[in-house]
């Protein structure tokens, strides 16, 4: 079981990295849905952070995987409120310089870059992996950073499209 564990440990390093980006993150964006999306993607980190660590805990006690999700983490579940706030209205609309609004759109991309590197870890990890446990921890794990990815596109271009609109790039303007 050594080079699960291996994977595992590069896995929860590259979790944490991103977790403490999504952080900082959280705590300079001007844009209201940015904050949202980086405070609710620092639960979802925990959550897979928390998940590896059970599956490597798991596999060096036990010698099998742990492929039960931790309860309170479900990513689905706080993926769709960041959705729903928005639909909501709850979201919030803000003005913002353009410097500001550069800053946050930067923050998103490096997010969406963080999150893809890891979709693309876990899915090659799944692809690789020996044993129908390990391909299934690995696959939750992509699924869930391909939810991740999709919820940071969606913001990314909706920002853009307020940017492009605010420096008169729009053509619907």
């Amino acid at each position: 079981m050594e080079k699960p564990l291996t994977v595992l440990g590069f896995a929860l390093g590259m979790e944490n990295n991103g977790l403490e980006f999504f952080k900082r993150a959280a705590k300079t964006v001007k844009d209201t849905n940015a904050k949202m999306i980086f405070l609710d993607l620092m639960k979802m980190e925990e959550g897979h952070i928390a998940f590896i660590k059970a599956n490597i805990e798991s596999i060096k006690e036990k010698g099998r995987w742990q492929l039960k999700p931790i309860e309170g983490y479900d990513g689905s579940k706080v993926a769709e409120s960041v959705f729903k706030a928005r639909e909501e209205g709850k979201a919030g609309e803000t003005e913002f310089e353009i410097g500001e609004l550069t800053s946050d759109l930067s923050a998103i991309r490096i997010a969406l870059a963080i999150e893809n590197d890891l979709y693309e870890f876990y899915s090659r990890a799944s692809s690789h992996a020996r044993g129908q446990d390990a391909k299934a921890v690995f696959k939750k794990l992509s699924e869930w950073e391909k939810e991740h990815r999709e919820m940071l596109e969606s913001q990314y271009e909706e920002m853009r499209e307020g940017f492009w609109s605010k420096m008169g790039f729009s053509p619907f303007d």
